[in-house]
């Protein structure tokens, strides 16, 4: 045990070393040494003007000479500002010597450090710098290192690439003070046995352990309890199986590196030392991450949230895993603007945000005619009108309509303030079609609808299938389907039959049973019910029964209608006369009946 105590004492000693070291070693920046220099006019001639950062302010220029480096080791160098303003637009090896030209925002202060992934990090600089000026440096890297090289006897004797460093003591270690970085040959001899290997010093490796086959049997046991139980638990560089946390090995005396990850835990880093008895090394790794909590309100709500650019889902956003240090957010919702903004998670931290959004959206409303579909940057978003908001910007609009040519107009949403846009109406595609008769002068119509005498060329008629019909006095109407075509003339010729003469025709004795039924204005559009059940359209003939009947017509939502006695001569019913009923159940022979008899009573 006091052997452990003191190789403790002696590695804790040699990393307190080690730290002050890093101090002298790493690269040392003289802030004193910077010397601004103007650079954007010389003799009156302009050279290399400074640009501005991605912000759009202004940057200076740094060009600094690096001593004890190569230009090799100098590419390896990066620039770490310090705070979220400063921008580093250039960072580049000069042409010429050991030197680098870095430019990065000029603000007051602007701090910054450099990094090498070998030799650590400089100390850190805090300037007041001026926007397009140059300013001069010096910087210095000192490259000594001190290690510790331990092993499995005492006694030992010590070689650094040959050169004989000493002997390990009692606790079976050595400390050497003047040690380059970078790669080197470990040699460790002791009663005419030796072992060698390579080694890497940098600053995150400066104890090296090399043991001596067969010069001390004595194996103990090292057990690790690691949490979590899923870390990953790596020992003289060979990763050890953990079995619900735990770990054990038997070793020699002598000292062991080991470390303990995990992704989003701190690393554990340290060394164990074998002195002859069973070591239970308990390793606990520290939370590395937080939580962020993004409130739901009206506002947020369903919003898409991005953490350093990826997606991290949409609010409400709960608990989210996100690692410790500074993060930028970003929360993006139609009809609002963008939103940007940073914050900060220590190791175990709950952080609730609770950003608001700045409208960016103007109410709209779209006016069509009746029945027109509205699209919307080709996608339909109502039927004649249209009431929402639009963010800022041009937006195209399509009204739509079967039969007609779209229209097509780009609405320019330019304020917040609201808008009304009364849409072009939709150019109906049409054909026409040219209608002759013998005999002429009989009455069209298309679809119902009244057009003039024959012969005639209509206009403008929709494109598709439609229903013609002539009706003339003294002659059967005459019916057919017309297909009419964009841009063409449909050519119809009618022959029409004449009909039976009627002169005396209610005194003829109806033998056939059938009945026409007209209407006001010999509409065929009207719908006839006889008894309550629905025959057909007015001008037609119909088989009814001898006997009293009602007889209802209907066209649109009004209906006309009378009780009417049919006879062997009746060949024509006429209800232009006849009184407006509710529906075309509302008469019926017995409900007339009744009423007849009711008013004899009275």
């Amino acid at each position: 045990m006091r052997r452990l105590l003191s190789l403790i004492i002696a590695l804790w000693c040699t990393a307190a070393i080690a730290v002050g070291a890093e101090r002298v070693q790493s690269l040392e920046i003289d802030a004193s040494s910077f010397a601004p220099v103007q650079t954007d006019v010389l003799s009156g001639v302009a050279i290399d003007k400074i640009g501005l950062d991605l912000s759009r302010r202004p940057c200076a220029r740094i060009k600094m000479h690096i001593n004890r480096m190569t230009r090799e080791e100098i590419e390896g160098l990066s620039v770490k500002p310090i705070g979220g303003n400063v921008i580093v637009m250039r960072r580049d090896v000069a042409s010429e010597g050991n030197g680098l030209i870095i430019e990065l925002t000029a603000k007051s202060p602007t701090r910054f450090y450099l990094h090498h992934d070998t030799f650590g990090d400089s100390n850190e600089v805090s300037l007041d710098l001026e926007g397009d000026k140059e300013y001069r440096l010096e910087a210095c890297l000192n490259q000594f290192y001190p290690i510790t090289v331990t092993s499995n006897v005492k006694d030992a004797e010590v070689y650094i690439d040959d050169r004989m460093c000493g002997k390990t003591n009692e606790e079976f270690y050595l400390l050497i003070h003047d040690i380059l970085p970078g790669e080197h040959t470990l040699r460790v001899e002791h009663a005419g046995r030796r072992s060698e290997q390579k080694i890497l010093v940098h600053k995150e490796s400066l104890v090296f352990r090399c043991s001596i086959e067969d010069a001390q049997a004595a194996l103990d046991w090292l057990v690790f309890q690691v949490a979590p139980s899923n870390a990953v638990l790596v020992l003289d560089g060979k990763v050890m199986k953990l079995s619900s946390g735990v770990a054990q090995t038997m070793l020699l005396r002598g000292s062991y590196d080991y470390e303990v990850s995990l992704n989003d835990y701190h690393t554990e880093r340290g060394v164990v030392v074998m002195d002859g008895e069973k070591v239970i090394k308990k390793v606990t790794l520290h939370p590395a991450f937080g939580w962020l909590t993004i409130d739901s309100t009206e506002q947020l709500l369903g919003a898409a949230v991005y953490i350093d650019g990826e997606a991290a889902g949409t609010v409400p956003l709960i608990r989210h895993k996100v690692g410790s240090g500074t993060h930028k957010i970003e929360i993006l919702k139609a009809n609002y603007k963008h939103y940007t903004s940073t914050f900060v998670v220590s190791d175990s931290e709950h952080v609730i945000l609770r950003p608001e959004l700045v409208d960016n959206s103007a109410p709209v409303r779209l006016v069509a005619e009746q029945g027109v579909e509205i699209w919307l940057n080709e996608k339909r978003v109502a039927v004649s009108r249209w009431d929402g908001r639009l963010e800022m910007g041009t937006y195209k609009v399509e009204c739509r309509r079967e039969g007609c040519h779209p229209t097509a107009q780009v609405v320019n949403i330019d304020t917040l303030l609201p808008h009304e846009v009364v849409l072009d109406v939709p150019k109906m595609i049409v054909g026409a079609a040219n209608i002759s008769s013998e005999p002429a002068m009989a009455k069209i119509y298309i679809d119902g609808k009244p057009l003039g005498e024959t012969p005639l060329v209509v206009e403008s008629i929709a494109v598709g299938e439609h229903k013609l019909r002539l009706e003339k006095e003294g002659y059967n109407p005459y019916e057919i389907s017309v297909t009419i075509c964009e841009g063409a003339t449909e050519e119809v010729a009618a022959v029409m039959s004449s009909l039976p003469e009627r002169v005396g025709e209610s005194q003829r004795e109806n033998t056939s049973g059938m009945v026409t039924i007209r209407f006001r204005d010999s509409r065929t559009q009207a719908s006839v019910f006889v008894d309550g059940v629905y025959l057909g359209a007015t001008n037609s003939a119909y088989r009814l029964t001898r006997g009293r009947h009602a007889v209802v017509v209907r066209h649109g939502e009004q209906c006309y209608g009378e009780i009417v006695d049919v006879t062997p001569y009746t060949h024509t019913l006429d209800l232009s006369t006849g009184r407006e009923v509710a529906s075309p159940e509302a008469l019926s022979v017995d409900a007339k009946s009744k009423k007849s008899k009711k008013s004899k009573r009275k």
